[in-house]
C-alpha cells in the first residue's frame, strides 16, 4: 500500500466535501494519507479526527459588490507572504519526513510543487482542469477572462500522471492522461430521498445585500446560507453555517439559488432540485458551470441577479424538474474509484521496478 499525500483547495466547502469521500476510499483500500489544506478546506477536514489535515497557506479570493476582485485578490494574499514562507517550510519537512509515495491534488499548489521538487508521482482530481484540456462552449465576452483562467489553471499539476476531471456534462478531450468521470457524492447524497418542501435554498457565498433586497421582494420562503448568523427578515431564514442542517435542507428544498459551483450543483442536480445560478464574476469555471446548467435545462443562471428573474426562473420549475428526471442519477462513486485505483496501479507498479 501506498503513502499517499494528497492536498486540497480550500477556498469554499466543495473541494473539502469531495476529497473526504477520496480519502476514506484510499484509507479503506489500506493506503496511509496526510493532507494539507487551508480556510474553509481545514474549517471541514479537520473535524474527523481520523483524517491527519494540515494547515497551510493557500490563497485567498478577495470580492467587491459580490464579483471577484483581482485588486482585492492581490491585497489580500500579500498581507500573509510570511504565511506562505512558513508554508513552504511546513510541507517541505513533511515532505522528508513522511516521504509519500504518490501526491493527489484536488487544484492546491503546495501538493503539485513539491510533487514537481521531489520528483514524486503526481495525479490532479479536479473539475478546473477540463479548461486546458477540453473543448467547451466559451461565450465571447468571457474568451479574456478563459484565457487568463487557463494559464492559471495550467501552472497547477503541469505535469501530472494523470488528470481526472469531474463533470456533469459531456465535453471533448483534447490532451492525453486525461479522465472524465461523473460527479464525486457523499453517502449522505446518494443514500437520500429528495423532498419537495416549501422553501428555496440560497447559498450567498458573497454575502451581497443586493440578493438578499431582491429576495424579499419575491413571494415566496428563501432559507439563506453564507451569512453565518441567525437572523430572520420577512421572507428570509438565515442560518449559521452547519453542513448537517444545510443538507437537510437542500434535501427538502423546493429548488436551489447559489454560485456555480461544482458541488453544490452536482448534488441538487442528483436530488433534481431546479438550480438559479449565480456565477461569481471572474471565475470562468462557474460560468462554464452556469452555461451547461442552462443548455440541459436544469435549470438558468444570472450574472445580475433581479427580481424579475428570480420570479422567471420560479415560474419555470416544473419544466426543470421535468427536464430533471431525464438527469444520469448516480449510484454511486465506482466510476471514480475504478479510474483512480487503476491509475495508482500503474503508477505504484512502475515506481517499483526502478
Amino acid at each position: 500500500m501506498a503513502k499517499i499525500l494528497f492536498g486540497v483547495a480550500g477556498e469554499g466547502f466543495g473541494h473539502a466535501t469531495r476529497a473526504e469521500v477520496v480519502i476514506r476510499y484510499l484509507q479503506e483500500r489500506g493506503h496511509k494519507v496526510k493532507v494539507i489544506t487551508y480556510y474553509k478546506g481545514y474549517q471541514e477536514l479537520s473535524r474527523h479526527p481520523d483524517i491527519k489535515t494540515i494547515k497551510v497557506f493557500g490563497l485567498r479570493f478577495g470580492h467587491k459588490e459580490g464579483k471577484t476582485s483581482y485588486w482585492r485578490t492581490v491585497l489580500v494574499n500579500l498581507k500573509r507572504t510570511r504565511q506562505a514562507k512558513n508554508s513552504f517550510f511546513r510541507v517541505k519537512k513533511l515532505i522528508k519526513k513522511f516521504k509519500p509515495d504518490l501526491v493527489i491534488t484536488d487544484l492546491e499548489p503546495w501538493s503539485s510543487l513539491f510533487a514537481t521538487l521531489y520528483k514524486i508521482p503526481l495525479i490532479s482530481i479536479d473539475n478546473q482542469h477540463r479548461i486546458n484540456r477540453g473543448k467547451l462552449e466559451i461565450k465571447n465576452k468571457w474568451l479574456a477572462n478563459y484565457l487568463l483562467n487557463k494559464i492559471g489553471v495550467s501552472t497547477i499539476a503541469p505535469r501530472a500522471e494523470a488528470y481526472i476531471i469531474i463533470t456533469f456534462f459531456k465535453f471533448k478531450v483534447t490532451k492525453p492522461k486525461t479522465y472524465l468521470v461523473p460527479p464525486v457524492l457523499r453517502p449522505e447524497i446518494l443514500q437520500a430521498i429528495p423532498q419537495t418542501g416549501e422553501h428555496i435554498l440560497v447559498y450567498d457565498t458573497t454575502h451581497s445585500a443586493d440578493i438578499v433586497k431582491i429576495l424579499r421582494s419575491v413571494p415566496g420562503q428563501f432559507i439563506i446560507y453564507g451569512h453565518n448568523h441567525s437572523r430572520k427578515m420577512d421572507n428570509c431564514l438565515f442560518r449559521k453555517n452547519d453542513q448537517e442542517k444545510f443538507l437537510q435542507d437542500l434535501i427538502s428544498a423546493r429548488a436551489v439559488i447559489a454560485s456555480a459551483g461544482m458541488t453544490l450543483i452536482s448534488e441538487a442536480l442528483q436530488l433534481e432540485k431546479p438550480y438559479l445560478a449565480l456565477p461569481v464574476a471572474g471565475r470562468i469555471e462557474q460560468l462554464v458551470n452556469a452555461h451547461y446548467l442552462k443548455k440541459l435545462g436544469f435549470g438558468d443562471y444570472q450574472e445580475q441577479l433581479s427580481s424579475e428573474s428570480v420570479k422567471k426562473f420560479l415560474a419555470k420549475l416544473p419544466d426543470y424538474r421535468q427536464n430533471l428526471k431525464h438527469y444520469p442519477k448516480i449510484k454511486n462513486n465506482d466510476k471514480l474509484y475504478k479510474t483512480l485505483d487503476k491509475i495508482l496501479s500503474e503508477i505504484l507498479s512502475t515506481s517499483a521496478k526502478r
